[in-house]
């Protein structure tokens, strides 16, 4: 089983790296310049193949034709042609049109269920929180912060939500021969957003391997992968956006599942299979000594870098 599960995560190291050069949009919010423009390259064709279309249906005159009558013919098939072009012209607007809103109406309606499911999701993820643990309000980046960028705030907790959720990452394909050792993560929230930071050390036939998965608590989710565990400066500046840094220049990244592909529950689960598989038994580079990963420490929380703690 060792042996079959090692090959799975090497072609799942391969099919990663193909998969995850595929630079997809981030934000739903992203595609509505898209949607907007996109209507215009629908149609059944332009006017220049219609108008030859035409031509070819249209014209035709009997051999003993004479000249004028030839003329009169002409004449009238230009009108016609001009005719029938302007019908089909405003035929392919009016499906340009419906295509327009079709899609327009569509994203609108994915921004609101996102908006929906963030404010559902940010009241379970509060409700979550350990009453014994208290809710640390940290302050990253600027003057007095860690870190490179504007001055944020965000709030953070332990949340009853992460054995779930850890659980989730390590058994949603069922594995055999895993054993967890340990597991943690904690809640933050940030302009009315909610993220999870879920880590899991387990034992596989390819030795220990640490899982850090950030996820978004919305509808769709945002999900960021890494082989090693995550400096706190480190997903702050992911759940901002901060520009310093990006997922993908951070060690023991592994892949990530966008927002956008979320619409796609097919694309997303066999995103997460492939990027699962590579972390259990792929080709990983050894995690960063950042922080000793344990179950709980005395306060309920991973140790870490916390950044300046403003206040409980």
């Amino acid at each position: 089983m060792g042996t079959i599960n090692n090959a799975r995560g090497t072609a799942a190291t391969r099919a990663l790296a193909v998969v995850d050069s595929v630079d997809m949009p981030q934000s739903i919010d992203s595609l509505m310049p898209l949607a907007a423009v996109s209507a215009f390259f629908v149609g059944n064709g332009d006017p220049v193949k219609l108008a030859k279309e035409v031509i070819r249906l249209s014209l035709y005159y009997k051999d003993n034709m004479t000249d004028g009558e030839k003329e009169q013919a002409w004449a009238r098939f230009e009108l016609d042609r001009d005719d029938r072009v302007r019908v089909e012209q405003r035929e392919m607007d009016r499906q340009k049109n419906n295509t327009r809103l079709l899609l327009l109406n569509a994203l609108a309606a994915a921004q609101v269920t996102r908006a929906v499911g963030s404010a559902l999701a940010v009241s379970a993820s509060r409700l979550s929180a350990d009453k014994t643990v208290p809710v640390n309000v940290r302050e990253f980046f600027g003057k007095e912060g860690p870190g490179i960028g504007p001055r944020v705030v965000m709030r953070t907790w332990s949340s009853k939500l992460t054995p779930l959720l850890n659980t989730r990452d390590i058994f949603a394909n069922k594995p055999a021969g895993v054993k967890v050792c340990a597991s943690g993560g904690r809640m933050w929230e940030h302009d009315g957003k909610v993220w999870h930071e879920g880590q899991t050390v387990v034992e596989t036939s390819a030795g220990k391997r640490h899982i850090t998965h950030l996820q978004r608590m919305s509808v769709p989710q945002a999900h960021y992968y890494f082989s090693g565990p995550l400096q706190d400066t480190e997903v702050a500046g992911i759940i901002t956006g901060n520009t310093n840094y990006q997922p993908r220049t951070i060690p023991g990244y592994a892949g990530q599942i966008s927002e956008v592909e979320g619409l796609c529950p097919a694309l997303a689960d066999t995103k997460h299979a492939i990027i699962q598989t590579h972390l259990l038994w792929g080709d990983t580079p050894p995690p960063r000594n950042v922080h000793e990963i344990q179950a709980k420490d005395e306060r309920g929380r991973i140790p870490s870098d916390r950044g300046r703690i403003l206040g409980k």
